[in-house]
Parts: C-alpha cells; sequence; structure tokens
C-alpha cells in the first residue's frame, strides 16, 4: 500500500511540473515529432473520412537518435475525432524485444487504453489525467479517445524494444465502434 501511495505522490508532482513546461518545448532539444494522418493510418480503419486527411496524432520522442540512453520517452497528442463510427485511435503495436513492457500516464483528456496478449482477450482500461499503467511486455496496446479533448500521455520504454505495427493488423480490437 505505502509503494502505491508513493507512486501516486510522485506522478501528482510530475503533473505539476509538466503544466509548467514551455509551449514550445518540443520545437528543440532532441524530441523527434512524427504526426500520424488518416493516410498513414488507413489500414487501421474501417472506413474512409468524409473529406481529407485528417491529423489523427502526433508523437514527441526522446531522444531523438542523437543521445545514448537506456529509455524512450513519448508525449503522444490525440486528437478528438471520428471516421465513421470509430473514434480516432493511435495505431497500436506489439514490442519487440528483450524488454517490452511500457508504462503509460495519462496527462489530459479522456481515452481508453486497449492492451491484450497475443491471441488473447482485449483488456480496456479508462484513462483520465493522473491514470497509469504499466503494460506488460508482450502485449498489443493502443489508445482510443473516448472524449471531446485531446488525450496526451507519455509513454516509457525501453529504447531497446522495435515496435510491431504490422501483427495488430490482424488483431480483433473490441472497442472499433462507440
Amino acid at each position: 500500500m505505502a509503494d502505491h501511495l508513493t507512486v501516486t505522490t510522485g506522478l501528482e508532482r510530475v503533473f505539476m511540473e509538466l503544466k509548467r513546461l514551455p509551449a514550445d518545448l518540443f520545437a528543440g532539444g532532441g524530441w523527434r515529432r512524427e504526426a500520424r494522418c488518416w493516410s498513414d493510418m488507413s489500414d487501421y480503419f474501417k472506413e474512409q473520412p468524409p473529406v481529407g486527411d485528417p491529423l489523427i496524432y502526433e508523437t514527441f520522442a526522446w531522444p531523438d537518435g542523437s543521445a545514448a540512453t537506456n529509455l524512450l520517452v513519448v508525449f503522444t497528442v490525440l486528437r478528438a475525432g471520428k471516421i465513421g463510427q470509430e473514434h480516432f485511435h493511435t495505431k497500436g503495436h506489439f514490442h519487440v524485444g528483450e524488454d517490452g513492457s511500457e508504462v503509460a500516464i495519462c496527462y489530459a483528456g479522456e481515452g481508453i487504453l486497449e492492451t491484450a496478449p497475443q491471441g488473447g482477450a482485449v483488456r480496456a482500461t479508462a484513462m483520465a489525467a493522473g491514470t497509469h499503467v504499466l503494460i506488460p511486455a508482450g502485449h498489443a496496446h493502443r489508445m482510443v479517445n473516448a472524449g471531446d479533448e485531446p488525450v496526451v500521455f507519455l509513454s516509457i520504454c525501453s529504447a531497446g524494444v522495435d515496435h510491431d505495427y504490422h501483427s495488430v493488423l490482424q488483431f480483433n480490437w473490441r472497442r472499433r465502434t462507440r
């Protein structure tokens, strides 16, 4: 029980500090930005958008490849919206490597973190500011935006893992519609 209280108190301190970060934090300093539009993820949605190529989410990863570290830290901003009846979501992936576990910490918005072991049942965890989840190695995972505002979350994993986006295309995510 004491360990959980320590972790929660530590997370609250982290969130207090995150609110003080400058708006241009990701403009430099070794962060790598990637944007995912519908055209980058068309295989992950059942329908096409009615107009254009909407931005689904952005990631800001550190390090950008220029620093030697054992951790990969990624901020993700998942936009609110739908394509047909399907809420915006991240691609989802498995980690491949020695230690594929990951910690996901929600900073803002309301999302649903879906996780599942290879061949196993999908588990949906409601995510809101302050919620954190340990995703075990060997579990597929993706975030679904369940609200009307962007979901902002932080992910931390080993820098030595690769991401398998292909295997999740065969995965039967249960929260395809709302």
